[in-house]
């Protein structure tokens, strides 16, 4: 006998349902557009992100201003590599165009100077566009072998007007870089004097203040990493950092004659540039994970709630009970049959593990135990790794999460909200190698979150028993990346302040369940698919603050791309026996259905 005494508004409509998402729409865009705007920050968005290039960034064109350790009419004939085209044929570099003269200094009274140089590329009236990068590498010829004898006063008067003039003509305006470079310590040159040692240091100290004028001129250090090289050759793959080897400097000589390096001296020059094209984008590249994260454990707690409501059904025990979570797969032809929205397989670069867990759930005593609302909270730590991608990705991130969440479930007769708040804690490691300079790295640093989800979901049975899902649901993560020091394979500890963004995503889909086919011996193939859409409705842009060992400081804003794609998936389940499971899935995103396609294959087998 059901007691008269239960209250029956536990009976919502499918208005109120709709009420309650748009509440909670209401409110998590509240929470995004109150996260603060990032427009009245000086630093421009980093120009040079790009989906799909190597570590994320690729400039357009780099305009390169230098001496013969630039000029490629001094590099090619001797067969050294030249660092500047290096950067292009790794593609971090869509078009280079050098513009140094083997001799040139920065002061404007010699003929190869370079003001001559920029007025050399004004002359071919291609003027700086979207995404370009200018590079000034001076100051060799300036010192001298036995030093200026105007204590590098002309020098750094001409290099004045020669960034003057860049900076006229927009070479640092809106989404454009200059980098100058802090050059290597000259006085370890066989064929020049130590005694030039210090105007190294006081030309390197004016380059850096020259950076600290303007947010979009980065000072290039390449001081730093030969100074290690010059400290411990072995340790960096060097034996002869001393006396010229021509012979050699492709294997383990630095010296290639008395003034210049060799190949392997010129290769770790471009990767010191490619490192100040991407230490921010790596640094918030672990905003990514900490969204991928959260993403992943929504679709855990969704699964596992889901599955455990449909266990449940026919046989209704209100009270707590405990709920593993984790453990189920993304499998549409089952998922689709329990009103699971799909959860699109993971990229191909990520393992995953996880997130495990428990829900403490609790269903209350009701009459209606089809429309039985639930409600807990659920803990969960999970663990996940990118791997390195590709030669120029030096760099692989592992990060765990431990989690809190409350959430809420409601059936209204074939309709379902569900709602979940997350607080998230994570541990990054990152792990960074370079075999060029024997060199490796580990950098642990932490970061918060919170995440809010809620779906709206509407079963249809026809009555060939296929299950039709289609749903709705909004999404807001925010992350928060604390400060932290790190080191770097080729600079001088990098201190990065701490960074917030939010952001706020719609996605709606379609999932079947085909009715199961049956065959002899007690065999049965499910199929089943789904599509859906993810849009992006708000995304904050990351700003990024740098400062380096010596105080040198500066400032980027990552502008994350808008996320807007459209997946379709499908799925089989064949159980062969009691025991025998085997699964196949298939998925790719409309919009590149190429380079986007997924294959799994799963058997399971049980004792």
């Amino acid at each position: 006998m059901t007691s008269s005494s239960t209250p029956d508004n536990h009976r919502y409509s499918p208005v109120y349902a709709a009420c309650t998402l748009s509440l909670v729409t209401l409110f998590l865009a509240g929470c995004a557009s109150s996260s603060g705007s990032t427009g009245t920050t000086a630093a421009a968005s980093n120009p040079f992100a790009k989906n799909g290039a190597a570590n994320g960034v690729q400039v357009n064109v780099m305009r390169v201003y230098g001496d013969s350790y630039t000029d490629p009419d001094f590099t090619e004939p001797r067969g050294i590599t030249n660092w500047a085209q290096a950067l292009q044929a790794n593609g971090t570099v869509e078009q280079s165009r050098i513009y140094a003269i083997g001799g040139a200094t920065a002061a404007s009274d010699q003929v190869r100077s370079f003001t001559q140089q920029i007025a050399n590329w004004q002359s071919t009236n291609t003027p700086v566009t979207e995404r370009d990068l200018s590079v000034v590498y001076l100051g060799y010829n300036d010192i001298g072998r036995l030093g200026s004898t105007d204590n590098l006063a002309s020098a750094k008067a001409g290099y004045t007007d020669g960034i003057s003039q860049l900076l006229a003509s927009g070479a640092a305006n809106g989404n454009n870089r200059i980098f100058v470079t802090q050059i290597t310590d000259w006085s370890r040159n066989p064929g020049v004097a130590d005694s030039t040692q210090g105007q190294v240091n006081a030309w390197n100290s004016f380059v850096a203040g020259v950076a600290n004028e303007n947010p979009n001129i980065i000072a290039v250090d390449l001081q730093t990493v030969f100074d290690r090289v010059y400290a411990d050759p072995g340790k960096f793959g060097f034996v002869n950092v001393t006396t010229e080897d021509k012979e050699r400097t492709a294997i383990d000589s630095l010296y290639f004659d008395s003034l210049h390096y060799g190949s392997l001296g010129m290769e770790l020059i471009s990767r010191v540039y490619q490192h100040y094209l991407t230490r921010a984008w790596t640094w918030a590249s672990t905003v990514s994970a900490g969204s991928d994260a959260a993403g992943q454990l929504n679709s855990d707690i969704d699964t596992g709630l889901l599955s455990f409501r449909q266990q449940q059904l026919g046989n209704y025990q209100p009270g707590f009970s405990l709920i593993p979570l984790g453990t189920e797969r993304s499998d549409s032809a089952q998922r689709s049959s329990e009103g699971v929205v799909f959860a699109p397989f993971s990229d191909l670069n990520k393992l995953r593990e996880g997130p495990r867990g428990l829900a403490f759930n609790f269903s209350p005593n009701q009459t209606d135990k089809a429309n039985s609302a639930a409600y807990g909270i659920a803990l969960t730590q999970g663990n996940a790794s990118t791997l390195i991608a590709s030669s120029e990705d030096r760099t692989s991130l592992r990060y765990s999460t431990r989690t809190a969440s409350a959430y809420w479930m409601q059936p209204i007769d074939n309709f379902l909200v569900s709602t979940q708040l997350s607080q998230l804690n994570y541990d990054f490691s990152q792990h960074g190698s370079d075999d060029l300079i024997s060199r490796q790295i580990d950098n642990n640093r932490s970061a918060s979150g919170w995440s809010m989800e809620s779906k709206l979901r509407y079963n249809w049975r026809s009555p060939s028993d296929s299950v039709f899902t289609p749903w709705a649901a909004l999404t807001y993560q925010g992350t928060s990346l604390n400060p932290a020091t790190l080191s770097t394979l080729y600079t001088t500890d990098v201190t990065f302040a701490g960074t917030r963004a939010n952001e706020l995503l719609a996605g709606i889909g379609l999932d079947v369940g085909f009715a199961p086919i049956q065959f002899s011996g007690g065999r049965k193939l499910q199929l089943g698919g789904g599509i859906n859409h993810l849009q992006s409705l708000h995304r904050d842009s990351i700003t990024v603050g740098m400062t380096e060992a010596g105080g040198t400081q500066s400032t980027e804003i990552i502008q994350r791309a808008k996320i807007s794609r459209t997946q379709l998936a499908l799925n089989a389940k064949m159980d062969v026996s009691k025991r025998i499971t085997f699964r196949a899935g298939y998925s790719f995103e409309l919009e590149q259905p190429q380079s986007t396609q997924n294959v799994q294959l799963q058997a399971n087998l049980s004792f």
